[in-house]
């Protein structure tokens, strides 16, 4: 009898170890970085550089911040999204993509095709 109850465990123990290896295979296949990096930040918001200093404002960036990329970068929009999402990830204290959702969606950017596609690219 022993025998029987020692297989099963062996078995149960077998399929504990599989569903817990098969957990981890799919966190981490399915997990995305809840910081956006420059890189990703750059593809899905390129699109609207021309937008940069009201995007940097609706992230908290300063009017000082902002005028210094401004003049840095005057005439090249997409450098000054480069340069503004390059200081707001090395500023902000906790940057993540439902800030960047958020500040798309407001009221001064209303940019809601892109706050929808980066909410199901990254937070889905």
């Amino acid at each position: 009898k022993w025998i029987k109850e020692y297989k099963h465990m062996l078995v149960s123990a077998n399929v504990l170890y599989i569903i817990i290896c098969m957990n981890i295979i799919l966190t981490n296949f399915y997990t995305v970085p809840e910081t956006p990096t420059l890189s990703d930040l750059i593809v899905e918001l390129y699109s609207i550089a021309d937008k940069w200093y009201i995007l940097g404002k609706e992230l908290g960036l300063s009017d000082d911040q902002l005028k210094e990329i401004e003049t840095i970068h005057t005439d090249y929009p997409d450098r000054c999204l480069i340069n503004m999402l390059d200081t707001w990830l090395n500023y902000t204290v906790d940057p993540s993509w439902e800030t960047i959702i958020e500040s798309l969606k407001s009221s001064q950017l209303q940019e809601n095709g892109i706050a929808y596609y980066i909410t199901h690219q990254y937070l889905l």
